[in-house]
């Protein structure tokens, strides 16, 4: 086999291990260090997201949406800072939905209020579960790192393309300004799969261009007021 061929089928191969739960660590962290030097496209995107999946601490995650006005806090401020703690919520659904996050849970990294770029634009992992927001006691924050920066963001209008489809019954089209939403697994797989179509396109139309970078203010601020 060719080399990046035999790559292919070596992660097939762990990946397929991987369903009937007889990969290793050291499997997926090899898969994973494999993934992030093939050249961006569909198999690296979907992939990589799948190995996060499997490496992380909880073996049964839940998923999530988290928001985050990009001129206040983007996922380029996230990347930067690699942890921070998820403050400002003051909302009652989105308090209880901070409760029941589990440390390993994944959330997708939702730009709000950004035009025609309002939409997912990477992915973080809880990382320490809810406790008194220190400004607030009543309130509750949990702490957060960063996973992945997605290279295109995946829009909201893109979102709603699939609405009474793959994505029926998605909270974001129900709540749209609640900041903390509960995602399903098939949701969270099916958007990861729009990225890797999104970026596939891109590729195709401009080989030699580097994609839409998500962008976002690296600024230092990091407190957010969510309803």
């Amino acid at each position: 086999l060719q080399p990046v061929e035999r790559i292919l089928d070596l992660l097939d191969i762990t990946f397929r291990r991987v369903c009937v739960s007889s990969a290793s660590r050291l499997d997926l962290l090899l898969c994973s260090n494999i993934c992030a030097c093939l050249p961006r496209g569909s198999f690296r995107t979907f992939e990589q997201t799948n190995v996060l999946m499997a490496l992380t601490e909880n073996p049964s995650p839940s998923f999530w949406l988290l928001k985050s006005e990009p001129s206040d806090y983007s996922i380029v401020s996230m990347e930067r800072d690699g942890q921070t703690v998820w403050d400002g919520v003051r909302n009652p659904l989105a308090r209880k939905h901070l409760r029941e996050m589990r440390v390993g849970d994944l959330c997708l990294f939702y730009h709000s209020s950004a035009g025609k770029r309002t939409g997912i634009a990477g992915v973080v992992k809880v990382d320490r579960e809810a406790y008194p927001d220190p400004e607030d006691t009543k309130w509750a924050v949990v702490d957060v790192m960063h996973a992945e920066t997605w290279q295109e963001i995946v829009t909201l209008d893109e979102l709603k393309q699939h609405r009474e489809g793959a994505l029926v019954g998605m909270m974001l089209f129900k709540s749209s300004r609640l900041s903390v939403q509960p995602v399903s697994k098939g949701h969270f797989e099916y958007i990861s799969r729009m990225l890797a179509w999104k970026q596939d396109d891109v590729l195709a139309t401009t080989p030699s261009a580097a994609g839409n970078a998500v962008g976002g203010s690296d600024s230092n601020k990091k407190k957010r007021k969510f309803s």
